[in-house]
């Protein structure tokens, strides 16, 4: 039996990748004899419902942080890789893998690897396969900027992001530990900006699936939106005046509202520049890692036009404009969690 991690990175289709993964579980089993496990080991807890509704989710990769956490009892990660192969019996004869997707490993997997080996040992595997997307670092910083505003409380300029951003000598580290474990991992790399049209193709090729079977599609093509410039603006506002509560606004209005075109940053030109010339050995060290047709260029995007224009995500503007639809997404994720208190549900099982 194979192992298949899909390690991210972050902002390269992992929300809808992973969508696409809990929709079809089922015929995952049926149609290849895998396994995407859906809940904890042992407790029958089901997936987090979001990515089967084409919403952003961090995959089933706390399943297999849960196991990794068991590494002081190897018995238990056998019985339950047991008693998950018996109940795929119902299905297919034998299970041919399993599949795991969360994007954060990228960021840290260094310090993942040695739980990784021991469970390899553990269950007596040969080799892990990995699925690496990669994406050109500052087209990555933008979107990740809009991420962090959106859901993690920054409040900051685009040209501060860009100060402070520091993933890729994170990915740096993980190439290496990847490569220092030698024929034991077998990584699959590909270039999210230059494929970005091709994401399931590349999964389904990696799983060896066949494309011609009837998969199911997300009930979204877009999943995890960016957001626009003035939702930018009003989520840095509100991050400002009230920190993390603010994302469940950002969660409404990229959940309910997908269709929405997301803004195209323009950093300073002083900003790119250090941005550029901060990065360019990290970068030159990474394409060492990485196959020819997924190495990283320092070149700024096409649809970025630097010094033809003032940034359009500055410090300063005297206005917010809304639609209506967004008004309401501000206006319920503000108000629900107290109709949620007063009526004693939980504000987390709310839709949308």
């Amino acid at each position: 039996m194979k192992l298949y991690l899909h390690i991210g990175h972050g902002k390269t289709g992992s929300s809808y990748l992973q969508s696409w993964l809990a929709c079809n579980a089922e015929a995952l089993l049926f149609q290849a004899g895998l396994i995407y496990p859906e809940g904890l080991p042992g407790q029958g807890q089901a997936m987090d419902g979001r990515a089967l509704r084409g919403h952003f989710s961090q995959g089933n990769g706390f399943v297999f942080e849960h196991l990794l956490q068991l590494r002081a009892s190897p018995e238990q990660q056998r019985r339950w890789r047991r008693r998950l192969v018996a109940a795929a019996h119902d299905s297919v004869p034998m299970p041919n893998g399993l599949v795991f997707s969360f994007e954060g490993w990228t960021k840290r997997f260094a310090a993942f690897l040695p739980d990784l080996q021991a469970l390899m040992a553990c269950w007596r595997l040969e080799q892990v396969e990995l699925l690496l997307l990669v994406r050109d670092p500052l087209e990555h910083a933008c979107s990740v900027y809009s991420q962090v505003v959106k859901r993690h409380g920054y409040g900051g300029s685009l040209d501060d992001w860009l100060a402070s951003y520091r993933f890729t000598e994170r990915l740096l580290e993980s190439l290496d530990a990847i490569a220092a474990a030698g024929s034991s991992l077998q990584l699959t790399v590909a270039h999210y900006g230059r494929q970005r049209g091709e994401l399931l193709p590349l999964l389904q090729g990696w799983l060896k699936l066949d494309p011609t079977q009837p998969w199911q599609q997300p009930p979204q093509s877009r999943v995890n939106r960016s957001l626009t410039l003035e939702e930018l603006r009003l989520m840095r506002y509100l991050n400002r005046r009230i920190g993390d509560a603010a994302a469940r606004v950002g969660e409404h209005l990229v959940d309910r509202l997908p269709g929405e075109a997301a803004a195209l940053l323009q950093p300073s030109q002083q900003a790119v520049d250090a941005f550029q010339e901060r990065l360019q050995e990290p970068v030159e060290l990474v394409n060492q890692r990485l196959p020819a047709a997924a190495q990283l260029s320092l070149e700024v995007p096409s649809w970025m036009s630097i010094g033809s224009s003032p940034p359009t995500e500055g410090e300063h503007w005297d206005e917010i404009r809304l639609s209506s639809a967004q008004l309401e997404c501000l206006v319920d994720a503000l108000w629900q969690p107290h109709l949620s208190d007063a009526s004693g549900s939980d504000p987390s099982a709310a839709p949308g």
